[in-house]
């Protein structure tokens, strides 16, 4: 099973946040070797945090409020960081690492402690960028297009909303007077990613050097695991033959409640879009947010598409009860399979609606279903942000680009032949994203975009 699979079957286990449980640190570069042994762990009935969907989140800032308050629950009881030189030259993994060591400190001038497994997949290299990261990081770098507006990287993550985070992170690990490391990031930062990179992994070598004596191998016996994981007051199955697989999704019938029947959910999303106006207020609002949520628990996907849409644009408001549904209606439009016609569509709301990431992963399977299904707006997409996909698609890249704009260009109508006289009516007859006339002229929208870029 591929890395994608794993990450669906991570997801089909719930996690409790009011239990103790385990936090996953990694990049998610590394993910086809951290999901096996976390999904091992899943298994052995432990609670795991772990973020699956890092380029779904609608900002850095929403991801940094997340991660902050996972490690911060007086229920999260141990941190897993899988290292690696990915892990490395990630921000969002210092960010974490530090709000690990912040955490720790914390915990330990209360009388308490946050346990810290430190687990090697591969040795950092300090000095430099590896050689075969070295490509994918200048493009990386010279994509984010924000940062030339920055005077410094402190400047950048603070925007992010990791400002605290990195001042009190390094006063955690270099003192509360020692700025050396601020400045060599500040200069590193200013000199471009040649400089920046081999001092981020630097800061990165010397923040988890308080772990080094606690350090492992990702391979090891999962007994030698489990046991840490236990005496960090988790709890898990050390017996082999008590371990589960996800558990079953619970039908309607064996609650006593009677299943929703297609229409039903057809009417609950027609009514939560009513109630969801721009214009509604709170209460009116939350109630169609709570019809949405039913509709798209039945399994009716436009109904995640709606969720997904409307709370990621008040994001910074929400409760944790609307994240938890947003984060399972984002969840739901990951599970669509690749041969449902909506695929291609799904793929393309996402890939806008977190495109300020410039989520590789998200455009490259947006480029792999538009390819398929010949979606004139993936293929637009694709084309113009083709620069993110050089190192994929090599030194032809920018032939790529233009064979992508043509066949935008030359994608077909799309074929809705509904009858009804607007977008709800139609939605509500077929139940499809791409069923309704919105749809088509986004299609025929993008279509002419390609046509008028190829001519001039």
């Amino acid at each position: 099973m591929d890395a994608e699979g794993l990450a669906g079957v991570i997801r089909g286990f719930p996690f409790q946040e009011d239990e103790n449980f385990l936090f996953v640190s990694y990049s998610h570069k590394d993910e086809a070797r951290v999901y096996p042994v976390v999904l091992e762990w899943l298994r052995r009935g432990c609670n795991v945090y772990i973020d699956t969907q890092f380029g779904l989140h609608t900002s850095d800032k929403n991801w940094t409020a997340l991660m902050t308050r996972a490690l911060t629950s007086p229920h999260c009881r141990l941190a897993a960081c899988f290292v690696s030189p990915y892990y490395a030259y990630s921000d969002a993994a210092l960010l974490e690492v530090l709000t690990i060591r912040m955490e720790k400190e914390r915990r330990q001038a209360g009388g308490d402690d946050l346990a810290v497994d430190y687990i090697l997949l591969d040795r950092i290299e300090s000095g430099d960028v590896p050689q075969e990261l070295r490509e994918q990081y200048e493009a990386d770098f010279l994509r984010k297009e924000k940062w030339q507006s920055y005077v410094s990287f402190s400047d950048y993550l603070r925007d992010a909303g990791g400002g605290n985070i990195l001042s009190e992170g390094l006063r955690c690990v270099f003192g509360p007077d020692d700025q050396r490391w601020r400045k060599a990031l500040d200069a590193a930062f200013r000199r471009g990613w040649e400089r920046f990179y081999p001092t981020h992994a630097q800061l990165m070598e010397e923040a988890l050097s308080a772990f080094h004596g606690n350090y492992h191998k990702p391979n090891e016996d999962i007994s030698v695991q489990l046991q840490r994981i236990q005496k960090a007051g988790i709890a898990c199955q050390t017996d082999p033959q008590k371990s589960t697989e996800a558990p079953a999704p619970v039908s309607p019938t064996e609650t006593g409640m009677r299943p929703m029947g297609r229409n039903d959910l057809r009417g609950k999303y027609l009514l939560g879009c009513y109630c969801c106006d721009k214009s509604a207020d709170s209460a009116s609002f939350n109630a169609g947010v709570f019809l949405l949520s039913q509709a798209s628990e039945g399994g009716f996907i436009p109904a995640s598409a709606e969720l997904v849409d409307r709370l990621s644009q008040i994001s910074s408001t929400l409760t944790s009860e609307a994240w938890n549904i947003l984060s399972k209606a984002a969840e739901r439009l990951e599970s669509v399979p690749e041969d449902d016609k909506d695929y291609p569509a799904i793929c393309w709301l996402l890939w806008v609606r977190w495109s300020e990431r410039r989520s590789t992963y998200a455009l490259e399977r947006l480029l792999k279903a538009s390819e398929r299904h010949n979606y004139a707006p993936g293929l637009y997409e694709a084309a113009k942000h083709c620069r993110l996909l050089k190192t994929r698609l090599g030194k032809t890249w920018k032939q790529a680009q233009r064979s992508f704009y043509q066949r935008a260009a030359e994608s077909p109508p799309d074929p809705w032949t509904t009858q009804e006289a607007s977008d709800k009516s139609a939605l509500y007859r077929t139940g499809r994203i791409t069923a309704t006339p919105t749809h088509a002229a986004k299609v025929a929208e993008y279509a002419a975009k390609a046509r008028e870029i190829l001519g001039g």
